[in-house]
């Protein structure tokens, strides 16, 4: 568990650029700029736990589906396949975008714009909410991740971990206009690159069934019969 907790927040803390550059526009929309301090934190507060919460339901969901897997006895192949969509997806970037042309998405967008107008705390944390549900290249990454862990509880327990190491940007973009200088974001860009392809690596060896300790354990079928249990 240890290890998911760190992989979670090291995929958050690194993809902030980009979190910056997809949800920043979203962030500064918040109308929070007319309150006072201490309104405006609670607000910007609210708005990000809406959108933890729906990471963490994600996360439930597709641990859910790798769990199926694993009942079935797929789970090296669920291994592979979910670190060759994260290689995938960082290398065609282009394929997240084609979600925004989705009529659902239209609706969403909407629904959330009409969210935004209320400006009163609770329609903040809907808002919050239906944006964890936008099309997003490095969501989907730590989705892909998330079904890797083949168990709804830990699934859950790493997007909410993923989505808490965004927040300290996602708060200071929202309170104040201030960015990241060039210089640091340049910084983040190449090691969440590099993070990104070491936890896909990481992903596609363990399924491999390499009988490598931590990397690629040796995986037993549920039909494969234990040593220990056997009987003269």
């Amino acid at each position: 568990m240890i290890a998911l907790i760190t992989a979670a927040l090291a995929i958050g803390v690194l993809g902030n650029l980009h979190c910056i550059g997809m949800c920043g526009p979203i962030a500064l929309a918040l109308p929070v700029h007319n309150d006072v301090a201490l309104v405006k934190s609670l607000k910007i507060v609210v708005y990000n736990v809406g959108r933890i919460l729906t990471y963490g339901l994600l996360g439930l969901a597709f641990g859910m589906l790798g769990r199926s897997f694993v009942i079935a006895g797929y789970q090296q192949w669920l291994s592979i396949i979910s670190g060759l969509l994260i290689l995938l997806l960082f290398f065609v970037p282009g394929l997240s975008h084609k979600f925004q042309s989705i009529r659902l998405i239209g609706v969403l967008k909407n629904s959330m714009r009409d969210f935004l107008q209320r400006k009163n705390t609770t329609a903040l944390f809907v808002f919050g909410m239906l944006n964890g549900l936008l099309p997003c290249g490095l969501v989907y990454i730590a989705i892909a991740a998330s079904v890797a862990t083949m168990d709804p509880v830990k699934g859950s327990v790493f997007m909410m971990v993923f989505g808490f190491a965004t927040l300290p940007v996602m708060f200071a973009m929202s309170y104040s206009a201030a960015l990241i200088k060039n210089k640091s974001g340049i910084v983040f860009k190449r090691a969440s690159s590099v993070l990104i392809l070491v936890v896909a690596t990481v992903l596609i060896l363990r399924g491999m069934n390499l009988g490598i300790p931590y990397v690629s354990p040796a995986i037993s079928t549920p039909f494969e019969e234990v040593n220990c249990c056997k009987h003269p």
